[in-house]
């Protein structure tokens, strides 16, 4: 009996092991599946093809593509066509190097991918040693012949040097073709068309995830990037993937900043106030102040490698972004409305009068509690009830 009971107890603690097990692979599965589904949205990839100078292909070359911020390094090979693709890079500065027995070593700096972008790349090496050396730097944009997708990518230096109001970054999707509209820092702030969709019809993605909660047909905001940790964003306004749905006009996606081997960061504090503001013209005539308005922007950020005195260095490997944007406005508002006179209030009419102030007219007032309609039958065949308004048969 006592064996049977032990013989139970293991049963039982297998079947709960195991299903403990089933479920960390499920979920483990779960967030590989996303992750490569995100991986598609928010990195680019780099293509090519591996020539001779007699434009010959060079198959089974090694080629070696590596982040130039974080030292990153991918390492792929030809095919036998001379082919190539390195998928899932994030956005960033890059370079690539070349090798093939009998040629030279080729180095390929100066690159840049942006997000969700598909580049291509022609390298030509020559015939050589494999001790020498060819570089080239070359800064010219990468050709996307790949995809047919229509939009603009707003890079990390238009996003800190032009003059944004409030700091918001989704102003400057109205300077992409085809995007029309007005921006603001609001919960529904994206008042703007895409090729002539209706506004609020354009999807926003924050490495890879929607911006706005879901929503019966229109897109809302819930976040507003900081400009110190946006590194760039693309806008697609036409011919996009069918991997980026629920959007009837745009896609917006944002890209933010990550660490790299250079400790890097900043710290900021924007003020405006109404202290060389103009008043407001009937403020003015009716001898209202300039309402108050006052606006701090602060906050800081810092990325870098992460490093644990005598126990972890990141460098190459590991890295860390934080950023902190507070807001603190107060302003105040002048409105100008009609109300009652004290004759008005104690119910004294008499001073009500309509026309012009050289030949004013006194404005008859009626008891409804007393008033009796009274109808009339003219010649011209209208009627006529007791407050003299006049209407046709």
């Amino acid at each position: 009996m006592h064996r049977t009971l032990s013989l139970s107890r293991l049963g039982f603690r297998f079947q709960s092991h195991k299903t403990w097990f089933l479920l960390t692979l499920a979920f483990t599965l779960l967030f590989a599946s996303e992750s490569s589904v995100v991986a598609q949205r928010i990195t680019a990839s780099l293509g090519g093809t591996t020539r001779d100078t007699s434009a010959a292909v060079i198959p089974n070359a090694t080629v070696f593509i590596t982040n130039t911020g974080t030292q990153v390094t991918v390492k792929t090979q030809t095919n036998g066509e001379g082919l190539f693709v390195v998928s899932n890079l994030p956005p960033g500065p890059y370079s690539v190097t070349v090798d093939a027995p009998g040629f030279k070593h080729l180095v390929r700096s100066g690159l840049v991918l942006n997000v969700d972008q598909n580049a291509q790349l022609d390298l030509v090496l020559e015939v050589g040693s494999t001790t020498e050396t060819v570089r080239v730097n070359s800064a010219e944009p990468l050709l996307e012949t790949q995809s047919s997708d229509i939009g603009q990518v707003i890079g990390n230096r238009s996003i800190e040097n032009l003059p944004l109001n409030q700091r918001n970054i989704f102003s400057l999707v109205l300077l992409v073709p085809g995007v029309t509209g007005t921006v603001n820092s609001s919960f529904t702030g994206l008042q703007f068309n895409v090729n002539g969709a209706r506004a609020g019809n354009t999807d926003v993605l924050l490495d890879g995830v929607p911006a706005s909660p879901p929503t019966d047909n229109v897109t809302v905001l819930s976040i507003f990037p900081s400009v110190d940790a946006t590194q760039e964003f693309k806008v697609q306004t036409s011919n996009f993937s069918s991997q980026f749905g629920n959007a009837a006009g745009g896609i917006i996606n944002v890209i933010y900043k990550s660490g790299t081997n250079d400790l890097h960061g900043s710290v900021y504090d924007y003020l405006r106030n109404s202290y060389m503001d103009a008043n407001l013209f009937y403020a003015n005539r009716f001898g209202f102040k300039l309402p108050n308005f006052q606006r701090n922007q602060f906050g800081f950020s810092l990325g870098g490698p992460v490093y644990i005195p005598k126990l972890y260095h990141g460098r190459d490997k590991t890295f860390f972004f934080v950023d902190y944007e507070g807001l603190r406005q107060g302003t105040a508002s002048t409105f100008t409305a009609t109300v009652p006179t004290l004759a008005e209030r104690g119910g004294d009419f008499s001073g009500d009068v309509t026309g012009t102030p050289s030949a004013p007219i006194q404005i008859a007032i009626f008891d409804p509690a007393t008033t009796v309609k009274t109808v009339t039958v003219t010649p011209t065949g209208t009627t006529t009830d007791a407050h003299g308004r006049h209407r046709g048969h």
